[in-house]
């Protein structure tokens, strides 16, 4: 099975965020370092409009792999 660079990187991101919650200072540095890569390669592959596209790839990217990402932040955000 083949990736594209936005799936790919939101898998990351599905993977390394409960990272945060390990407790460990630098698995917490070293995961934030990753976060932050990934999302620079999101940023520069990932234009706005795949809000909008209607593409079979960009439907399944929205609702698949980018909104779940972003409930998982909001989960992260929200515990203490």
């Amino acid at each position: 099975m083949q990736l594209t660079v936005p799936q790919l990187s939101t898998l990351v991101l599905e993977r390394a965020l409960p990272l945060f919650r390990s407790g460990d200072p630098l698995v917490a540095i070293e995961t934030g370092h990753l976060l932050h890569v990934t999302l620079d390669v999101m940023v520069a592959v990932v234009t706005p409009s795949v809000w909008v596209d209607q593409s079979l790839a960009a439907r399944e990217f929205v609702s698949y792999g980018f909104i779940p990402v972003l409930i998982l932040l909001k989960h992260l955000k929200n515990s203490p």
